[in-house]
């Protein structure tokens, strides 16, 4: 059972966090052009 939020602010910070680990989402902006895979942290 896998719980995931992914937050953007206002200014294009993203962040996100799950209930367990393994969540990834992905991030196209000014600072990755060409997209960016990242882990999010985790509960357990």
């Amino acid at each position: 059972f896998q719980v995931g939020f992914v937050a953007i602010s206002r200014r294009g910070e993203v962040g996100a966090f799950a209930i367990q680990m393994g969540f990834s989402f992905s991030v196209t902006n000014a600072e990755y052009p060409k997209g960016k895979v990242l882990e999010s942290k985790s509960y357990f």
